[in-house]
C-alpha cells in the first residue's frame, strides 16, 4: 500500500492539475448548506415556542424535529450522495459540472435511486450519532431519578458514558467494514451489493484502514485553525480524491492476491 503522504500528494495533484479546485470547493459549499439548513429551520421553528404555552411549545418542538428529519433525508442525503458521485467523475477525468450536485432533484428516477442508495449507507453511520444521543438521554433520566443523591447521580453518569465510549469505539471499528461501499456505489453497484462486497474486501484490514483515516488528523486540525476555509478549498477535496485512490488500490491489491492464490492452487 502507498503511504498516506504519497496518496495525499497524488490527490493534491488531481485537485490542482486538472483545475478541479473550483468545482470541488463549490460542491462542498452546497453540501455544507444542505447540512446546515435543516438545523437552522428546526431552530427557527422551535424558537417560536419559547414564550408560548407548554402545549404549543411541545407541538412546535415536534414540528421542528420532523422538519429536520424530513429535510435531512430528502434533501441533505441526496445532495451529499450526488456530490460524491460527481467527485468520482472528476477523479476519473470525466467532464462534469457543479450543477451535477443538484441534478437528481430534476430527474425523479435518478433522485429516488440516489436517495435509496445513499440513505442505505447513511443509516449505518447514524448508529455512531445515536450512541452519544442515547447516553445524553439516559444521563438525563438518571439525573431525575437520583437527583437527591449526588453520589448515585455521578456514579450512574460515569457508568453510562463509559459504556457509551466502549460502544462508540466498537461501532466505529465495525463501520470500517463499509469503508469501500461509497466507492463501489460510484462504480455503479447497488447499495446492498456495495456493502456486502465492502465487508468482504475489508476483512482483517480494519487496523490498516483506521491508520489511513487517522493520518488525516493533522489536516483536520489545520482546517480548524483556519476556521474551516482550508477544509473547503483543500482538506475535503484532497481527502475525497485520496479516498478514491486508496479504495482503488485496496481493490486492485485484493484482486492480485486472489489471482496469485488461484495460480498457486493450479
Amino acid at each position: 500500500m502507498q503511504a498516506n503522504k504519497a496518496i495525499r500528494k497524488n490527490a493534491a495533484g488531481i485537485l490542482f492539475s486538472r483545475g478541479n479546485i473550483y468545482t470541488m470547493s463549490l460542491g462542498i459549499c452546497l453540501c455544507i448548506a444542505a447540512a446546515i439548513v435543516p438545523i437552522i429551520l428546526a431552530g427557527v421553528i422551535s424558537s417560536f415556542g419559547y414564550e408560548a404555552a407548554e402545549s404549543v411549545s411541545l407541538t412546535l418542538d415536534i414540528v421542528a424535529i420532523l422538519t429536520f428529519v424530513i429535510f435531512l433525508i430528502f434533501v441533505t442525503v441526496p445532495t451529499l450522495g450526488s456530490f460524491f458521485e460527481m467527485s468520482y467523475r472528476l477523479y476519473r477525468g470525466q467532464e462534469t459540472h457543479v450543477a451535477e450536485v443538484l441534478s437528481p432533484f430534476c430527474a425523479p428516477r435518478r433522485y429516488f435511486r440516489t436517495l435509496r442508495v445513499w440513505l442505505m449507507l447513511s443509516l449505518r453511520m447514524l448508529v455512531l450519532a445515536a450512541i452519544p444521543l442515547a447516553a445524553f438521554g439516559l444521563t438525563s433520566i438518571t439525573d431525575m431519578m437520583f437527583g437527591d443523591v449526588e453520589l448515585l447521580m455521578n456514579l450512574s453518569s460515569v457508568v453510562i458514558w463509559l459504556f457509551a465510549a466502549v460502544a462508540f469505539c466498537a461501532a466505529g471499528f465495525f463501520m470500517v467494514s463499509f469503508f469501500l461501499a461509497p466507492y463501489l456505489v460510484c462504480q455503479g453497484y447497488s447499495g446492498r451489493r456495495a456493502m456486502l462486497m465492502s465487508a468482504k474486501l475489508t476483512a482483517k484490514k480494519w487496523g490498516r484502514i483506521w491508520k489511513y483515516i487517522l493520518g488525516f488528523s493533522g489536516l483536520f486540525a489545520l482546517s480548524l485553525l483556519t476556521v474551516g476555509m482550508l477544509f473547503v478549498v483543500y482538506t475535503a477535496p484532497v481527502m475525497i480524491f485520496a479516498y478514491f485512490i486508496y479504495a482503488e488500490k485496496m481493490i486492485n491489491d485484493q484482486s492480485k492476491n486472489i489471482e496469485r492464490g488461484n495460480e498457486n492452487e493450479g
